[in-house]
């Protein structure tokens, strides 16, 4: 009977020691867990892009560009297509070749003509700083427009009321700033010759300033 209790006892201490071991192992797998290395992914960089001037379009080159002028005021331009040279107002200078002469040149200054409501605009080739001619503007009839350069050679008259407005340089000096490039198409009589005044200013019918895009 002794030997008997004996065994049940070692049964019972063998059945003790094996949970403890279990449980030992148990709790080493968790605390391995809880001291594995935390891994993280670096974010994904954000390209930004950032927009550019406009510096080249389909049909000209562009001759003389003032620097920092974002709005296409300043551009003269040729075209990349000799053909299209009798259709619209490349260069800078006083060009014959259309039925309508025109004058193309920065703005350099304007002056009021003695007597008259009306102003002398002068025009300058940047590229030499030599002054190419001055054209008469007068209220009320010359005609102010836009030249678009997406579609050179068109010009627009949605403006031409504008002038009408205009009072004193200053006014006309808003609409057209000095080292706007201009485009003053010029007044013919029925015989196509250009019509100058006394001084021998340029009497003009049109006169355009330019800008990018419609």
């Amino acid at each position: 009977m002794q030997k008997a209790l004996v065994l049940i006892l070692v049964v019972i201490l063998i059945i003790c020691a094996a949970e403890v071991i279990y449980y030992l192992s148990i709790s080493s797998k968790k605390t391995m867990d809880t001291t594995a290395p935390i891994t993280t992914s670096s974010p994904t960089p954000v390209t930004q892009t950032i927009p550019t001037p406009v510096t080249s379009f389909n049909e000209i080159n562009i001759a003389y560009q003032k620097t920092g002028d974002t709005t296409g005021r300043s551009i003269f331009y040729t075209y990349k297509d000799a053909s299209r040279r009798d259709k619209g107002f490349e260069g800078i200078n006083m060009f014959y070749y259309t039925a309508m002469p025109f004058m193309v040149g920065q703005l350099e200054k304007i002056t009021a003509v003695p007597g008259s409501d009306d102003w002398y605009v002068y025009l300058k080739n940047p590229l030499k700083n030599t002054e190419i001619g001055k054209v008469r503007v007068t209220l009320g009839k010359t005609l102010m427009a836009i030249e678009h350069l997406d579609k050179p050679g068109i010009i627009s008259l949605k403006n031409k009321d504008k002038l009408k407005s205009a009072v004193t340089i200053q006014d006309l000096q808003t609409l057209v700033p000095n080292t706007d490039a201009l485009v003053a198409l010029i007044s013919v009589d029925k015989k196509g010759a250009v019509l100058t005044d006394k001084e021998g200013a340029f009497l003009t019918e049109v006169l355009a300033s330019r800008q990018l895009s419609l």
